[in-house]
């Protein structure tokens, strides 16, 4: 569990650009001071998966799907509680 106090590491494995640049957007515009660096990854075969600080909090080959308006940040405050 991570505190809001502590920096934290978001890491994105991306075959579509456009909708790993929006995440980032929204992820820098919600925890631009809480985060220590944001890593982009390029895939292949349609992959979308994010981790913070290392542990996996979304995959689209696993679900079948991008994720939901919203889902990942809530995923990422949830985590910051």
């Amino acid at each position: 569990m991570y505190t809001k106090s502590m920096k934290f590491t978001v890491e994105i494995l991306f075959w579509n650009r456009n909708k790993a640049t929006s995440l980032v957007a929204e992820i820098l515009e919600e925890f631009l001071y809480d985060i220590e660096y944001v890593l982009l990854i390029p895939a292949c075969d349609r992959e979308f998966e994010v981790g913070v600080n290392g542990e996996n909090i979304f995959s689209k080959n696993m679900i079948g799907r991008h994720g939901y308006k919203g889902e990942i940040l809530n995923k990422i405050r949830g985590l910051l509680k």
